[in-house]
């Protein structure tokens, strides 16, 4: 299990002049017969972040080190369909966040993508950015950035990164039993592929995601979250919630049959999930959500900052 903690925003990259990491300090590739050479400075500044961490509306704020947020950063430029170089860093580089490039005159097509995974996001197609799984998570919290740019002089781009997926967690109000292991989540309706250049998802996938139960977690309520790309702003997920003990025998399973979805938005389950609901709903709910499990209601709160959808099942 995974409780919500290290969660990816991005918020403020500090260029200086004609700063560019050295190859100690980040990966760069070129593609064959792509060459970035010129001698046009172009800088490349985040001077906007979308929302405040997922965890907590408190805790981050739009002045917050990217090296407190997010593990990773891979930065391509593109032109005429062609990727000409990608820069991938992570957090302990020297000048993690910073990028500044030798272009010639001409149009770019740019693409950054920033998340918390343990390796680099696959870029060489903007369309379908492929992230591989870490530590059971296949998607962490991602924000992408694209944009085409005309080079023309020395200049500096300012940068917002949006926020491309959609969280679906869920806390439990009973306690996990003993001999339980693990949990898994398999849904549909979502992607783990992302099309940089949309911030939507762009796989039709069938998403399977193991969450282990250690010792300390038996006896306790359950939280455990997973995140995904909606294919639109908004969507359907259709989930299927299932427990097994150590000989992999099901001791719980449980499905959602719509559940919401949205860009920047946590959709948060509350429930009883290996007991029976003792009853007594919400008297300032609204009835609706997921109608396949009955009793279902949602409240839906927003503030400034980021969006919570709250159902109970």
């Amino acid at each position: 299990m995974l409780i919500l903690a290290s969660v990816c925003l991005l918020a403020l990259f500090a260029f200086t002049s004609c700063e560019k990491p050295s190859m100690s300090e980040a990966t760069e590739e070129e593609e064959s017969g792509g060459v970035v050479n010129g001698d046009i400075q172009v800088r490349f500044r985040i001077a906007q972040i979308e929302q405040v961490p997922f965890e907590d509306a408190t805790e981050g704020t739009r002045s917050t080190p990217i090296s407190e947020l997010c593990q990773r950063i891979s930065f391509g430029v593109y032109q005429n369909g062609k990727m000409l170089k990608t820069v991938h860093e992570q957090v302990g580089d020297e000048h993690f966040g910073q990028v500044t490039l030798s272009l010639a005159a001409g149009s770019y097509q740019v693409v950054i993508v920033a998340h918390n995974g343990e390796e680099n996001a696959q870029i060489n197609n903007p369309e379908a950015v492929t992230f591989k799984e870490s530590n059971h998570l296949k998607v962490t919290d991602t924000f992408y950035y694209y944009d085409t740019i005309e080079v023309t002089e020395d200049c500096s781009v300012d940068v917002k990164m949006k926020r491309a997926v959609a969280m679906v967690k869920f806390m439990m109000k009973d306690t996990i039993p003993a001999g339980v292991e693990k949990l898994r989540f398999y849904y549909t309706g979502g992607s783990s592929t992302l099309d940089a250049t949309t911030g939507k998802g762009c796989v039709s996938s069938k998403q399977t995601e193991f969450r282990d139960v250690t010792e300390e977690m038996i006896g306790k309520p359950g939280v455990f979250y997973f995140y995904t790309f909606p294919h639109e702003t908004e969507g359907k997920l259709k989930l299927t919630i299932t427990a097994y003990n150590k000989n992999s025998n099901i001791v719980q399973e449980k499905s959602f049959e719509n559940v919401p979805v949205t860009r920047n938005q946590i959709t948060q389950y509350t429930g009883y999930f290996f007991t029976d609901d003792p009853g007594d709903e919400p008297s300032d709910t609204i009835s609706g959500g997921n109608e396949a499990n009955g009793n279902a209601a949602f409240l839906l709160m927003t503030d400034d900052e980021w969006n919570l959808k709250e159902l109970t099942f």
